[in-house]
């Protein structure tokens, strides 16, 4: 979660079926909350196991904390998923969780020696958007005759520089 937070980009971390998944359900919401982009690797039991001691449901647990899951369960089709599972992290901003049976982990991969495009590469870029001159004025006209001015802020950019206070607010030392 920290990485996520800290450079905006997708946290990546692993935990084994059951217990393993268990732990984070205390952090998963968390994770919703704050919009971070994670994948999470969750082991699921075997799929051709009749009975597994840690076997449990874990997609209701996933979806009830606010996160998306994904099964893996059909090979072929698993590098488009973790691909798209990159991908909605980084656009929705929300923790996707993986499944991946026990014994579909040890199977070589046969399909085209390719992969997938990236998930970063679909993402569109956009530029900024530059607000409306006449919003722009009618916001400054408001400041000017405010009587006192609250300033609400979020957690910042990642390593923002630090500004002096006269640079970052004009007037600063004779608005108070």
């Amino acid at each position: 979660m920290a990485w996520a937070r800290k450079t905006g980009r997708v946290g990546v971390a692993s935990v084994t079926c059951g217990p393993g998944l268990t732990q984070i359900l205390t952090a998963l919401p968390a994770a919703v909350r704050a919009r971070l982009p994670l994948v999470i690797l969750a082991g699921e039991a075997p799929l051709k196991s009749a009975w597994y001691n840690q076997a449990i449901d874990q997609a209701p647990f996933i979806t009830a904390a606010g996160a998306r899951c994904i099964p893996l369960h059909h090979i072929p089709r698993m590098a488009e998923a973790v691909r798209d599972a990159f991908l909605l992290a980084q656009t929705a901003r929300v923790p996707v969780v993986l499944g991946v049976p026990f014994d579909l982990q040890d199977q070589p991969w046969q399909g085209p020696a390719e992969l997938p495009a990236p998930s970063a590469t679909l993402i569109p870029q956009v530029g900024p958007m530059p607000p409306h001159p006449d919003d722009v004025a009618r916001a400054a006209a408001r400041v000017a005759a405010a009587r006192r001015i609250v300033v609400m802020a979020g957690l910042g950019r990642p390593r923002r520089a630090r500004a002096p206070r006269s640079a970052r607010w004009p007037n600063a030392a004779t608005r108070r």
